[in-house]
């Protein structure tokens, strides 16, 4: 019994200890939970991508909630954010004045999140604006700019395996700290696709100089540029079936996360997929559509690393709704699942 009651304890430490560590790095590092790990990334891509703003013609309200690591324990990852975005004086091809080529229009977005790990949670606001340039039947093509602020908190609240461990630049008592970084984005859009290039951080927003603890005398506490692609094919297979492949891939050139999915929908009411996230997890996808303007989707997916042995997966559930303005309907070229 006292064997195992010192193995559990190893174990607990390490796990809490690991945890400690990760947040640390992820916020030297500058890589939050939300930025990119989400699963049901082709549905919405506001969060790391301004130019995505307006894209859709219509008003669009989405939530996402993400549970990671279930069975883990305390501390383990969590993420929850809700984006916003419209459109002004949009056209569909159909609206477009006659003999012009090309035309203009915006879009307004804001991206509230909120991260939480181990012992420190990340709190943020981004507003974002897009200037679209529509191309007729090639397609209209977005540049997209952010303004965000982020409040980092630190609570030392930890355990480790050693106690006499003393690193300085781990905070010892609670913390916290703000800072304000600048996106930029292009979002490309036509009949049957989309795709997109990003990047978060520009500004490389250091900490050091907000934080409420001596922590941030030590080491490196900012946020670095982080670059994101994005796509996205709709495939029409019959009447009733369309199949749209995707892609998400994320760097902050020092580490690369790529995943790729694969989803089906039927009669434009529901739909379900499969994802792989390259040496991360693979997991699954489901959602339906309702009333024609609201939508909910779940996807599960299960690490295929050594973190498999301590969780049973990680869930995330996203809702949407969105409307049409007056005059501002919605593009009936684009027809696919990703319109939440």
């Amino acid at each position: 019994m006292r064997q195992f009651l010192n193995w559990f304890s190893v174990v607990f430490s390490c796990k809490v200890a690991v945890l400690g560590v990760l947040f640390f790095s992820l916020s030297q590092l500058g890589f939050a939970q939300s930025d990119g790990r989400m699963r049901q990334y082709m549905f919405n891509q506001l969060d790391f991508n301004p130019g995505y703003a307006g894209s859709q013609g219509m008003v669009n309200v989405y939530a996402l909630a993400r549970q990671q690591w279930v069975g883990y324990g305390k501390g383990a990852p969590q993420t929850f954010f809700v984006n916003f975005d419209i459109p002004f004086s949009y056209r569909k091809i159909s609206q477009m004045s006659p003999g012009k080529k090309m035309q203009y229009s915006h879009g307004l977005g804001l991206h509230l999140m909120r991260d939480a790990i181990g012992f420190g949670s990340t709190n943020g606001v981004e507003l974002s604006y897009s200037g679209r340039f529509h191309l007729r039947a090639l397609g209209s093509l977005a540049l997209g700019l952010g303004i965000r602020a982020l409040n980092d908190q630190f609570d030392a609240q930890w355990q480790t395996v050693d106690p006499a461990d003393n690193d300085p630049a781990i905070p010892k008592a609670k913390a916290n700290g703000v800072a304000f970084d600048v996106s930029f984005g292009l979002y490309y859009t036509a009949r049957s696709m989309y795709f997109g290039v990003s990047g978060q951080n520009l500004l490389g927003a250091d900490l050091r100089n907000s934080l409420s603890s001596n922590v941030s005398k030590v080491g490196r506490v900012n946020y670095v540029r982080q670059y994101y692609m994005v796509g996205g094919y709709d495939l029409n297979v019959s009447s009733r079936w369309n199949l749209e492949p995707s892609f998400l891939a994320r760097t902050d050139l020092q580490q690369y996360l790529l995943s790729l999915t694969l989803n089906a929908q039927y009669n434009n009411l529901f739909w379900f997929g499969v994802s792989y996230h390259v040496m991360e997890s693979v997991g699954a996808l489901a959602g339906i559509k309702l009333f024609d303007t609201f939508r909910i989707g779940y996807s599960y997916d299960y690490p295929t690393g050594a973190i498999s042995q301590f969780t049973t997966g990680s869930h995330e559930i996203v809702v949407g709704y969105s409307f049409g303005l007056a005059k501002q309907t919605h593009p009936q070229q684009y027809k696919s699942i990703r319109y939440l």
